[in-house]
């Protein structure tokens, strides 16, 4: 069995994973840094959203 911080990873890690795709579909030929300033806002919102659950 997995404990609870376990599923917990296991759902946040899905959740990166999957927005992580998403922004690589919507932001293909796009400038570089576009992409960078996306996954920065994005990484640092999933970050925020993580502590909330702790």
């Amino acid at each position: 069995m997995l404990s609870k911080r376990e599923r917990e990873a296991i759902i946040v890690g899905s959740a990166v994973g999957v927005t992580a795709f998403v922004i690589s579909v919507i932001l293909v030929g796009q400038p570089l840094w576009i992409n960078l300033l996306v996954v920065v806002v994005v990484g640092s919102a999933l970050c925020g959203l993580a502590t909330l659950f702790d």
